[in-house]
């Protein structure tokens, strides 16, 4: 397992504001675009939520799987189905 003593660069992603391991090893990165995902340690990212405005700061539940909040400048959006839709 990872135990951080090892630091790895990763891709780059534009713009980021708030980045957050959830306790299943996935990676939240709020940017400029919204919000994305990675699931390998950074190396991939899948979008999220995008056009809703850059991401400011991005919350996982720590204690269900697949509740996430992400705010933007103006708005907060929650997702409580891994991030297939946002109220």
């Amino acid at each position: 397992g990872w135990d951080g003593t090892a630091w790895v660069p990763r891709t780059k992603a534009d713009g980021g504001n708030d980045l957050f391991a959830d306790p299943w090893g996935r990676l939240y990165l709020a940017d400029g675009s919204g919000l994305r995902r990675s699931a390998d340690g950074g190396g991939s990212w899948t979008p999220l939520l995008a056009g809703k405005g850059a991401g400011r700061n991005v919350a996982p539940d720590l204690a269900k799987k697949g509740r996430i909040a992400l705010s933007t400048r103006t708005d907060l959006f929650l997702s409580t189905d891994d991030g297939k839709s946002w109220t």
